[in-house]
């Protein structure tokens, strides 16, 4: 999850752009702006969502709440959940002190503590956001993936008997700052505009001795910022604008006691390479 300072960025697009024949890439214009060049903007203007066939941003994040799976939490899990981690795996995580909030209306959040996030840096294109890299390799938030003093979003909330599941995203934190990147479209036959969006030119991420970069198809290489390269992995694009990723998260499963009053089970690292143990206790009304 990475980044280019402005200018860098703007000359990768663009020999990206150089790069390829036919104009196969086209650059959307500053936030706010129209979008991507070569679409319908009188579709934009009329806010139906989409442009020439491609869905906007308002209709891509409104899958956010399903693209799991849809929610029932029940009213037996409905409710404050407050507890902590615990093992080794714990100190990986930005704090021990957990919260879950399940409602009724089947909607969900889970908070670690301590202090929110700071505000999306003045030129977020050339600033990392909430990240850190060299090449050696790069973290993001604590070395969980995880920020604390965020309201992280459940999705896919379901009980089967006293257990209940969930999908935590995680790349919520980085939304204002990846709402402010310009989205890249590309034509894509796979899908039914035929264009696809993303924050990142064609070619492949590199880390090596000396630093990151981007790799091009023509088999040229740029540099890129280690830190802004790792938050732009947690973005995702339509063709007017971008946002926090929200195709991937993480699996949480815990078993409610038989007095109802407490939940167990692990929450794993984003890189799954290690769980804590995640007690959590019902609050009173």
């Amino acid at each position: 999850m990475r980044g280019l300072a402005r200018a860098a960025w703007l000359a990768l697009a663009c020999a990206a752009c150089a790069a390829c024949d036919g104009g196969r890439w086209v650059i959307g214009e500053e936030a706010g702006g129209a979008g991507a060049p070569g679409f319908d903007e009188a579709a934009q203007s009329a806010g139906t969502g989409a442009s020439n066939g491609c869905p906007g941003g308002a209709e891509t994040l409104a899958l956010r709440s399903t693209w799991h799976g849809p929610s029932e939490v029940g009213a037996r899990h409905a409710g404050d959940w407050v507890g902590a981690l615990s093992g080794s795996a714990a100190v990986a995580f930005p704090s021990a002190e957990v919260a879950m909030l399940l409602r009724p209306d089947n909607t969900g959040t889970l908070t670690f503590g301590g202090s929110p996030p700071p505000p999306v840096p003045f030129d977020a294109r050339q600033q990392p956001y909430l990240c850190s890299g060299d090449a050696s390799g790069g973290v993001c938030g604590t070395s969980s993936g995880f920020i604390g003093g965020f309201g992280y979003t459940l999705t896919a909330i379901n009980v089967r008997g006293g257990v209940l599941s969930f999908v935590l995203l995680d790349t919520g934190p980085w939304d204002p700052w990846c709402a402010l990147q310009i989205p890249l479209g590309r034509m894509d036959p796979l899908e039914p505009c035929g264009y696809s969006f993303g924050v990142f030119p064609p070619g492949t991420k590199r880390w090596s001795p000396t630093g990151c970069s981007l790799v091009e198809e023509d088999a040229s290489e740029q540099p890129m910022d280690c830190g802004v390269m790792y938050a732009l992995e947690h973005c995702q694009c339509a063709f007017d604008g971008c946002f926090a990723a929200f195709t991937t998260g993480i699996e949480v499963g815990m078993e409610l006691s038989e007095d109802g009053r407490e939940l167990s089970g692990s929450l794993w690292t984003k890189a799954e390479v290690d769980a804590a143990r995640l007690l959590l206790r019902r609050q009173a009304p």
